[in-house]
């Protein structure tokens, strides 16, 4: 059975074994994984020492989740879709030590935005996903899949590939490669909220809305729409921001590195406060 999208459970013992060596995070932590299953992955989080909260979509798994976890005491389900549970948890217990989870093909890059852009910000992630998205996550400034996704996921993290799966790995097959990344918090990132602008993944994202646009083009477009919602902050002020820093309207936003966004956006931040 072929399934390219949606998901598909590890059935490789070593390839489980692997993933969770991965994870050297302190005994005791906490751990969140995203999509257990039918909880082979969990059983050897638990068995480490870990505290579980596992996000779970799927009726069918839930149920079978509670009940081989049910005499677990440091084990805890969450019902529903991760990207709409997680800032209620998150609320209640505080933000992990760790997020470990074999991702969705098809919805893996929106758990991670909603996590990153949401201000959760644990020391690791440890994910499995299909390569291409993976490669997005890594792509360093000026590389083909250098996207408005990578400098979001890398503004806080260090991305490292650690390696792939074969589609044998899984049930059922996938048509694709997974790959493991391993995302290491940066230091001096926050665990708990976000000190950039609130602004700041939209301005992103508007600099690449066009690749073959300039900055000042793409960031014209966001400054009009968003105009009430950021007082004092035109295209002339952002130009401002960034001469010091050797960043011209006339570049393209493919060419400018996480940091370099994190720093213009303070810079932006900081003369608008005047």
């Amino acid at each position: 059975m072929k399934k390219r999208f949606g998901q598909n459970f590890m059935v490789d013992p070593g390839a489980r074994q692997r993933i969770v060596d991965l994870l050297d995070t302190p005994l005791d932590s906490k751990v969140w994984e995203i999509g257990p299953g039918l909880g082979a992955i969990t059983q050897l989080i638990l068995q480490r020492g870990f505290h579980v909260t596992a996000f779970e979509l799927d009726f069918g798994f839930s149920r079978v989740l509670s009940e081989e976890f049910s005499q677990e005491e440091h084990f805890h389900l969450v019902e529903g879709d991760a990207r709409k549970t997680w800032k209620q948890v998150a609320a209640d217990h505080g933000i992990p030590q760790a997020i470990i989870g074999n991702l969705p093909y098809r919805s893996a890059s929106e758990i991670l935005e909603s996590l990153i852009q949401g201000g959760c910000h644990p020391g690791v992630i440890l994910a499995t996903l299909q390569k291409e998205g993976a490669q997005r996550i890594a792509a360093r400034v000026g590389e083909k899949n250098y996207s408005s996704y990578s400098v979001i996921m890398q503004t806080h993290y260090q991305p490292e590939i650690v390696g792939d799966i074969g589609g044998t790995a899984f049930f059922p097959e996938p048509e694709v490669t997974s790959s493991i990344i391993r995302l290491s918090r940066i230091s001096g990132s926050t665990v708990e909220g976000d000190p950039l602008p609130a602004w700041y993944y939209r301005m992103v994202k508007a600099a690449f809305s066009s690749r073959r646009k300039t900055l000042q083009n793409n960031l014209r477009h966001w400054i009009a729409r968003e105009s009430d919602s950021m007082p004092g902050i035109d295209l002339p002020l952002i130009a401002r921001a960034g001469s010091d820093m050797g960043i011209t309207l006339n570049q393209r936003a493919e060419t400018l590195s996480p940091e370099e966004y994190r720093r213009w956006a303070g810079n932006i931040q900081a003369l608008a406060a005047g």
